[in-house]
């Protein structure tokens, strides 16, 4: 309600059983909404999912929901929003799809219609995510920190790169 959820989501659900998509709608708020009942339950959800869809405007730098989905193989369909765009991958092999947030429920349906259809995109994205983990981000982390210690500039810095010995 405070992000403006169900104005879209309320639209949504009659398109997508009207197209035959079976769908579990609910609009989660935080990971302690009543809706959820725990986290074992959010990771059920996330694995049996198809395609998560996440209509908020206003998330931080996360967006966790985006990451946790990503990371379990669902497919995504968002806003732009905290750093989604930059896990959105080539735009004709996407990794998730974004929508442009001005609440044209038919375009998003669309999104959702195409995530549905594009069996590669749940492997692209969870793919995409792999250089997001901790084991992966605490390498990233180590050799910024170590750089700055020694009072030098990495070489070849980017945290999607693997070569941290050569920072």
């Amino acid at each position: 309600k405070k992000k403006g959820y169900l104005e879209i989501i309320i639209h949504l659900k009659p398109l997508m059983k009207a197209a035959g998509i079976t769908c579990d709608i609910r609009p989660v708020m935080s990971a302690f909404d009543p809706v959820v009942q725990n986290e074992d339950e959010m990771v059920e959800w996330y694995n049996n999912g198809k395609v998560i869809i996440c209509p908020s405007e206003s998330e931080g730098g996360g967006p966790s929901m985006v990451l946790e989905a990503l990371a379990c193989g669902c497919s995504v369909v968002t806003n732009e929003i905290g750093s989604a765009g930059e896990l959105q991958g080539l735009r004709e092999m996407p990794n998730l799809l974004m929508f442009d947030g001005n609440g044209n429920v038919k375009m998003f349906m669309n999104r959702i219609k195409k995530a549905l259809v594009d069996q590669e995109m749940n492997d692209r994205g969870h793919k995409a995510i792999e250089s997001w983990s901790y084991k992966h981000r605490s390498k990233w982390f180590y050799a910024l920190f170590r750089a700055l210690i020694e009072d030098r500039q990495p070489v070849n810095f980017d945290y999607r790169e693997t070569h941290w010995s050569q920072v």
